[in-house]
Parts: structure tokens; sequence; C-alpha cells
């Protein structure tokens, strides 16, 4: 490992599973040595059913259309077997077989790559094994989401890899719920695939444990229209944000014609600006290192450690059109006194960070100044102002990003604000990893800590993502020209200075 795999892609001939996997590990770079395709009846029977389970929603490219002009080997074989496969493979020195949607494949072809044959599954493992996961999730109230696992000679049975929920939310039918386990099952094959190249596959590969259901086989008509109704009666046990929809402060156009590019995308402050800017009319491009699907967003994965990425991609994404919004925001480093920081601590966040910020802001500035409006927002926090106890690594970065951001704010060109939010204690997972540190550090109990924050805060609880991204949100309208260096608190009035 180390290395871009030499793979194998088997699916089921065009079957739009496979499809939208193809597209997504191409977009990372990851081109198969030779895809397999099973040219079959039962391979059209199952594809045409799937095509009716995600009606509605869009198809990925056809797999010559997306290998058009790539080195890559595509052949077409009766059946996916050993006898069919080998041949095509047993001379090929391959690292991996990856599979994009087939049959139950057993023998020799498991045994053939170095280091195994891996699999996205459209549900999680180990609770929803077999066939129709998203319908027998929701008869179940099993929760929804994709699973990237080593196949072995079981049924979804081989250890995991990766896995993730799909946040279903209320109004979604069957068809989105099987669509959005579709995309990404994809996205954690690419994930797995970059894993695999950074030698993490030893630190992530885990069993999978016992399931409490059946491996479940297809899901019979009366299981459909009853899965239909809890989704229609909104029954199903396990929608995100119960009660609660986004509230939008501004009109749906008021971003209308502009292209925002919203970095840390995934979760948290950064998911909820992205969310809020495409409802408010603006073509959304969220990057992140797993771009998760988000609903009305163009989700696209990058390393904001990787200059070399991070200038493949935003200048792909410039070659469509400028960028005419710009919102720089990254992972925190993990929590801390500083003196227990070594020199190489700083070296990643740095490059997360400031590096990243700087690279993307130097790129996108020329077409904000051609078009003659741009708008910058760095998400820092509350700390460049009054230093956090225990992230004495983060009051660092957050401070070299504050003066960085202050300075470009007087070299800037007349149409361009750049402009930091500063988040306080905020409900998003971040916040959740540093009261597990000071837990670890400490002795507190979890809820010892969180209580000590909030004693610090004068609205006595923490801050919604949403209402971050609705700060962020305003000043990245065009009639929010006239604020440019301010640094604008969203803390619950917990900062004391003035």
């Amino acid at each position: 490992m180390g290395d871009t795999p030499v793979f194998a892609f088997l699916l089921l001939k065009e079957h739009p599973y496979g499809r939208e996997m193809l597209r997504q590990i191409l977009s990372e770079g990851f081109v198969p040595n030779i895809i397999i395709e099973e040219d079959s009846v039962i391979g059209d029977e199952e594809r045409e059913k799937f095509l009716k389970r995600i009606e509605g929603n869009p198809i990925a490219p056809t797999i010559a259309e997306q290998i058009a002009g790539l080195n890559v080997n595509h052949v077409t074989v009766p059946i996916h077997n050993s006898e069919e496969v080998m041949p095509h493979i047993q001379d090929l020195d391959l690292d991996l077989i990856v599979f994009g949607g087939t049959r139950i494949i057993r023998g020799n072809i498991l045994d053939h790559p170095k280091d195994g044959v891996i699999n996205s599954h459209p549900g999680l493992l180990p609770e929803c094994r077999g066939s129709a996961s998203p319908a027998w999730s929701v008869y179940h109230d099993i929760p929804i989401g994709s699973s990237t696992h080593f196949c072995d000679n079981g049924i979804d049975t081989g250890e995991l890899l990766l896995r993730r929920e799909v946040p279903v939310k209320r109004g979604m039918t069957y068809e989105d719920l099987c669509y959005e386990t579709l995309v990404l099952a994809g996205v954690l094959m690419k994930e797995a695939l970059m894993a695999y190249v950074s030698g993490k596959w030893s630190e992530i590969r885990h069993p999978q444990g016992e399931s409490p259901w059946p491996t479940f086989r297809n899901a019979p008509p009366e299981i459909i229209d009853i899965v239909n109704k809890k989704l229609a009666e909104q029954t199903y046990a396990h929608y995100v944000n119960e009660g609660e929809e986004m509230k939008i402060p501004f009109a749906s156009d008021a971003l209308k014609g502009m292209r925002a590019l919203v970095c840390g995308a995934s979760k948290g402050i950064g998911r909820a600006t992205a969310e809020m800017m495409a409802a408010c009319g603006a073509d959304v491009i969220a990057l992140s290192r797993s771009a998760p699907p988000i609903a009305g967003v163009r989700s696209m994965a990058v390393d904001l450690e990787d200059q070399l990425a991070i200038e493949k991609t935003v200048k792909g994404i410039l070659a469509a059109g400028p960028i005419h919004i710009l919102i720089n925001n990254a992972a925190g480093p993990p929590g801390g006194p500083l003196l227990d920081n070594s020199i190489d601590d700083f070296e990643v966040p740095f490059k997360r960070h400031l590096h990243a910020a700087h690279r993307i802001t130097q790129m996108v500035v020329p077409s904000m100044e051609e078009v003659g409006m741009g708008r910058i927002v760095n998400i820092i926090s509350t700390s460049v102002r009054e230093p956090i106890p225990n992230i004495g690594l983060s009051n660092t970065l957050r401070g070299a990003m504050a003066s960085w951001s202050k300075s470009l704010s007087r070299e800037l060109p007349e149409c361009i604000t750049i402009n930091n939010v500063l988040p306080g204690f905020t409900d998003t997972d971040r916040l959740g990893s540093l009261a597990q540190s000071i837990h670890d550090r400490t002795g507190k109990s979890m809820e010892e800590v969180q209580d000590s924050w909030l004693s610090q805060v004068p609205i006595g609880r923490l801050i919604d993502p949403q209402e971050t991204a609705s700060a962020i949100t305003f000043l990245s309208l065009p009639t929010s020209g006239g604020i440019r260096g301010v640094s604008l608190a969203v803390d619950g009035g917990r900062m004391r200075s003035i």
C-alpha cells in the first residue's frame, strides 16, 4: 500500500450503481486496469429493477463514455464467476478487485488480488446485509447508509473499512433513499481507495460483528407498500433534525446567479453554509475530503493539505466559470496544552487552514475582480480575541488566519470584501471531540465539560450551525460590500471583550 492500486472493476452491464461508483473513483484519479461487465439476463433484470428504485434521479454517464480516452481494457463476460473472469485477470498483478454492483461471487476471484476484494454496499453493515437495504431499513426502523467492506465467502460479512449514515429528511421518498445510498456507496469506495494510497487501511479495517437482523432478500411489493406508507406518513424512526427545518432568513433568490465555493463542507458549519447558500439561489460547490451528497449542491473531494490537489480542483472549477463567493473553512487541530505540541504538530493544521486558504484565494480573486464582485469569508474562532484553554495549537492557527485576513482586507481590489466569522460553542462534531479531549485529560464527564462551557454563554445554549451559516451568508450578499476586514462573533455573547 502507498501507491495507486492496480485493480479490476466488475459490474453488471451498465448497472447505475457501478456507473456512479466509477464516476466517483475516476474523479479522484483511480483508473481501473480492466473493467469486466457481466452481460446476462439476470444482469438486465437487476439493472431495470435498480433503475426503477432510483426513478426520477440522475444517472451517471455510461461506462464507455466515462472511460473514453483512458487506457482501460473493457470486456464483457456472460457471468461473473471464476471460470469466466479469471482468464482476463490471471496474468495481471492486481492489488485489488473492486465490485461495482454485481452478483454474489465466490471462489478463486476472491483470492487473486494481493490486497483483497472490496465492495460498497448500499446499507449499514452489519445491521442490514443482503438486498433492498433501504426498503428493509425503513421497514424495520434501521438507520440508512452505505458501507465499504472486504468480500469473503459470506453475504456482506467481510471486514469493514468505512460506513456512514444517510441523513434522512422528512419528505424523502423510497426512490430518494435508494439514490442517496447509491451515491454514498460510490463516495465511500473513493474514500477507501484514498485511504489505501495513504496507508491507512490497517487503522480503519475492523470486523463487522454480529447483526441482530437476518440477511435480507429482495423486498416483495407488500413490503415496498409499507415502506412507502411509512415515508409518506413520516413514521420512520430515524429522521434527522426531527421537527426542525432549515430556517432561511434571506430571499430564495438572494444569491441567484452567483457561484459559491465552500470549503470543509461535509458537516457542521461548512455544510450548513453550503445548504443555506444553495437555498438562497447560489450555484454551490462544496469541497471536503469525503464529498458527501448534499441536496442542491455539487460535492467534490479534495484534500486541503495537498496543494497540488487544491490547484487541480480549483482550476477545474474556474474553467466552468467565475467564483463570486469563497468560504474558507477546515477542521481544527486536536486539543491539548500548547507546550505538549512539537514543531511538527503545527505543519499539517497550517497546511489545511492558512496555506489552503491563501492558495485558493490567490486563484479565485482574478475571477472575482473580472466580474466586479467578490466575497471571501473565513470561518475561524472566537479564540482570535480570547484564547480558549486547552486548544493552544488551534488558538495559534486561528490568530494567524485572522492576521492574514486583515492584511488582505487592505490589499484586495475594491470590489472584493474579506471578513471573518468567529463561531463560539457550536453544536458540531468538532465541539464533541474537544469535550472528549478535556474528558481524557482531566477526567471530567462530558456533561461537566459542556455545563462549564454553557455557564459562560449568556444565552445558555450551544449555537446552531444554521445561525452561524446565516451570518456567513449575510456577509456574502451583494449588498454587504461595505463590510470589510471585520471579525463577527456568533457566540451567544460569550466573549467579554468589546
